[in-house]
């Protein structure tokens, strides 16, 4: 993307369902159908009115198209799963986009010429680095701010050092403060007071957002992510064999796109959300954040924290499961290996149609009883009670590190322990051979004299090698119908020998062994095929992401608070958009005092070692010498690429 590209408009997806009616749906616009009387649609070039969103895209193709010729041609990045195919290598890899996707309707200002729209712009023509006198004094306030507390800036400024040599303008840590909040910054954040009749609480409780559309908009028009973000819905075949790569490559993409206008470009939100505590031993803080980012950029940028691909847009006020999110499955049926009908939102909105005749859903007190004996959250009014396509059984995707990694370490692992032995079990580990990229436990190694291989009964083998086998199958960065295929078959050899772990006795509870597979994240393995179809490859989703984000959005901020109960919060967001404003601006000054273009011009190399650092990229291309200025991942193998072919042949 060599600019910031203003696409074709997203048809209004809210549709005006009958509120006395959860189960009535409005039909979406005909892409080609008139606009309703007193509508109007203008060409965004020479004004002229047209009656369709259609009429508009026609006009601007046509051979007497308002549009300059040489303003017509963009280059977009080649999607992730056709990059291999750019090669001069042979390949059996094809693809091709949807045809009425990710049109050009004009040139818009990216994230960095917005930036010289800040009311000291004037100043930084003189002076790229004002409010700050140079280069090096601005290193200086960036690195006192991000690495001291605001005690430790005012005693560093006092130092005896500064008696014989010069000050730094600020002398101060309240003028340095006001100086890096004064740098320019876009989406503003806001602290809401919540009240609630007949809930009382020790603090006040806060909602702290910011306006997660133009945060969007900030991610969508970042020129860092130019030669990383894909607008088209695609479908890339290798051989015979559809691929599963990012949600772009996925079934939902393309069938969304067929009920948007022609030439729309979709913006997927992603979401992801954790509480964490935040005081140590004592004090019982909790923080619960909500981070956003676009599945327009590539999945293998967005699950690096240090690549800014993913932005805070709320701190949330922290105040049973017996059903599954996503399915219409209930305890009684976890385990038994059978998928079930998909929990739609339909369904949802009748169960809170039932419940708001009877009880006034603002009588919150008696809803809430009523909407929990229902497995309801009692919220009656979801945000998605008018959106087409948010169902939650679809938008709830699977996740790899707590439906896999942490359902292993709570259930087949403690079986295993039961039957194996522990201290078997750690021998068993200690003797494996070194292997390059693996963990090698070395303790003990020299009191092992043999082993037996025969500690549990080959059925209880089979089960937890089928399931071992589908965890590892479920994190491919590429699926394809075999390896889906494969996927679904492991899980059902794990039913299908999972009673030698019963007979073994080795799921215990806390009264002993039990007769049951009553486990939710059992139950959402079914759901993985389904959801890997419609929104692309597990990993993508991964919570690992926002575990790192609370330990850098809120465990490491909140040391650098005062810590006070009532205000630590507010601290925070400060903080916070004094980080982000810092790094933006750092990047920004450092391509501008170069005099190099703040447009990041779409790159068509393919090479097998890639930087996956986008920021690095771009410097490194346009000023290689200043590449070391840039901190974050530096060059690895893409993931895609290494593994893809050992999954296609698996």
């Amino acid at each position: 993307m060599s600019e910031c590209l203003v696409l074709g408009e997203l048809s209004d997806l809210r549709l005006e369902s009958k509120r006395d009616d959860p189960g009535v749906v409005a039909r979406p616009p005909d892409r080609g159908e008139a606009l309703s009387k007193g509508q109007q649609m203008f060409c965004p070039n020479c004004s002229r009115e047209f009656p369709t969103i259609k009429a508009i895209t026609l006009h601007l193709n046509s051979q007497s198209t308002c549009w300059p010729h040489e303003e017509c041609l963009h280059q977009f990045p080649v999607p992730p799963g056709l990059r291999g195919s750019q090669s001069s290598k042979p390949s059996t890899t094809t693809g091709y986009c949807h045809p009425h996707s990710g049109y050009v309707f004009g040139v818009g200002k990216n994230l960095f010429d917005r930036l010289q729209d800040d009311q000291y712009n004037y100043r930084r023509e003189i002076n790229m680095y004002y409010p700050f006198h140079d280069e090096g004094e601005w290193e200086l306030a960036k690195f006192l701010v991000e690495n001291l507390t605001q005690a430790q800036i005012d005693k560093f400024l006092k130092l005896k050092w500064f008696h014989t040599r010069p000050k730094p303008s600020f002398t101060s840590k309240k003028q340095l403060l006001d100086w890096t909040d004064a740098l320019p910054s876009f989406v503003p954040w806001k602290v809401s007071n919540l009240e609630f009749t007949g809930y009382k609480t020790t603090y006040p409780v806060q909602l702290i957002l910011r306006n997660a559309l133009e945060v969007v908009k900030q991610l969508f028009s970042d020129p860092v992510f130019a030669n990383h973000i894909t607008f088209q819905p695609h479908v890339v075949n290798t051989g015979s064999q559809r691929e599963y790569g990012d949600y772009m490559s996925a079934n939902m993409a393309w069938k969304i796109q067929d009920y948007l206008p022609v030439g729309a470009t979709q913006v997927p939100i992603i979401l992801g959300s954790n509480k964490t505590p935040v005081t140590r031993i004592t004090g019982g803080l909790e923080m619960h954040p909500l981070f956003i980012t676009i599945g327009n950029i590539d999945s293998e940028v967005h699950s690096k924290a240090t690549l800014r691909a993913w932005c805070c847009i709320a701190y949330m006020p922290v105040i049973s499961k017996n059903v599954s999110p996503v399915t219409m499955a209930t305890q009684d049926n976890f385990g038994d290996g059978i998928l079930y009908p998909p929990h739609t939102g339909k369904h949802t909105l009748q169960l809170i149609h039932g419940i708001a005749k009877e009880i006034d859903p603002w009588d919150l007190d008696k809803f809430q009883k009523a909407a929990k004996a229902a497995h309801l959250s009692g919220v009656h009014m979801p945000y998605w009670l008018d959106w087409l396509f948010s169902c939650p059984s679809v938008f709830l995707t699977g996740e790899v590190l707590h439906t896999l990694h942490k359902f292993f370490a709570d259930h087949p692992l403690k079986w295993i322990k039961e039957i194996v032995g522990k201290p078997e079990l750690d021998t068993r580990f200690i003797i494996q051979h070194k292997q390059v990229g693996t963990h090698h436990f070395t303790k003990g190694i020299m009191h092992v004299n043999q082993m037996t291989g025969c500690a549990a009964p080959p059925r209880f083998v089979r089960a937890i090698r089928a399931l071992i086998d589908f965890i590892y199958y479920a994190q491919n960065p590429v699926h394809s119908p075999e390896s889906l295929q494969s996927m679904v078959q492991a899980l059902s050899d794990f039913h299908a020998f999972k009673d030698a772990i019963i007979e073994a006795k080795a799921r215990r509870g806390k009264k002993g062994a039990k007769e049951d597979f009553f486990i939710p994240k059992l139950e959402l393995l079914q759901s993985f095929r389904g959801t890997i179809e419609r929104l692309g490859t597990l990993m993508q989703f991964s919570a690992n992401m926002t575990e790192c984000l609370l330990i850098t959005h809120c465990k490491d901020l909140f040391a650098r608070t005062s810590r006070r109960v009532n205000d630590f919060m507010e601290q925070c967001i400060r903080i916070l958009n004094r980080q982000e404003s810092m790094e933006l601006f750092n990047l920004y000054a450092l391509i501008t005092s170069h005099g190099a273009s703040l447009i990041n011009a779409i790159s068509l190399e393919d090479e097998e070692v890639t930087t996956v650092n986008p920021a690095l990229s771009w410097v490194s291309r346009i000023l290689p010498d200043e590449a070391y200025s840039v901190h974050g991942p530096q060059r690895v193998l893409p993931v895609a690429h290494r593994y893809s072919h050992q999954i296609r042949t698996r």
